[in-house]
Parts: structure tokens; C-alpha cells; sequence
């Protein structure tokens, strides 16, 4: 590809998307302090936003300034959270039924790591939540 063609593609983009681990961080998965000052040169010398994208839940971010200090947006819990770190503002996306199924995962007493919308369980508990899952017709990916 050419410079010049490169630089007219560079110019369709207004926003760039990355995911935290392993792209944005070091080995110990912390955030890279090289990655994100490439990031905000990227984003001043080209005029774009950035968008952090992640499985984990939002909370972890909270605890790194630097990658809110230059994240336009913070998309976490595998898109269920979406975050604006310069006003505050979050959507959250299946909301309703993550509280049908913690209360679920607790009726089982299933042990858990309950975030805002993933709830984690061991695979050993696998099959019977998904059966339970089934039963209730709840709309729900396990993975």
C-alpha cells in the first residue's frame, strides 16, 4: 500500500478500539505505559477516539488512572458495560436478567464471582446451571 493511500484510510477512521489484555498491557497484565502513550499520540495526531474493550468487569479499571485518563469509552463485561470516563455516564445491558440469574446461582448456592452483569461460576457446577438456566427459560449465554 502506498503512503498516500495509507494516509487516506488513516482518515476514514474516527475511532480506535483495542482490547486490554495482552494488546494494551505488560507480561504481569498491568497496563503498559508504552501502549498508552502510543494510544494518546495516536488519538492527538489523528484525531480519534479511543475505546477500551474487555471481559472484565469495570471495577478493574477504576483502579488504573492511566487507562481512564485516555479510554473515550471503557466497554466491559464482554459489552455489557459501556463507560464514559469523562462525564460518568454508564449503560448497562442485561441488567434485568443477570439479576434473575444471581438470584439463581444463589438459590443452587452455587459458588460465584458476581460482577455487574457476568456472574463466574467453576465448570464443575456447569451442567446444572445450565439445566437450571433451561427449566426457568432464561435467555443466557454460558460460556
Amino acid at each position: 500500500m502506498k503512503e498516500q493511500e495509507l494516509k487516506y484510510l488513516l482518515k476514514q477512521v474516527a475511532t480506535l478500539v483495542c482490547d486490554y489484555d495482552r494488546t494494551t498491557t505488560n507480561p504481569d497484565l498491568t497496563p503498559s505505559a508504552e501502549a498508552l502513550q502510543a494510544i494518546k499520540e495516536a488519538k492527538e495526531r489523528l484525531n480519534l477516539k479511543f475505546i477500551m474493550a474487555s471481559g472484565r468487569p469495570l471495577g478493574f479499571f477504576m483502579q488504573y488512572g492511566e487507562v481512564i485518563a485516555v479510554a473515550d469509552a471503557i466497554v466491559a463485561e464482554n459489552g455489557s458495560i459501556i463507560y464514559l470516563p469523562k462525564s460518568g455516564v454508564k449503560r448497562v445491558i442485561g441488567e434485568d436478567v443477570s439479576s434473575t440469574l444471581k438470584a439463581l446461582i444463589e438459590e443452587l448456592k452455587v459458588p460465584a464471582e458476581l460482577f455487574e452483569v457476568i456472574v463466574s461460576i467453576p465448570r464443575s457446577y456447569e451442567e446444572a446451571v445450565k439445566r437450571a438456566i433451561e427449566e426457568r427459560g432464561l435467555r443466557v449465554d454460558v460460556e
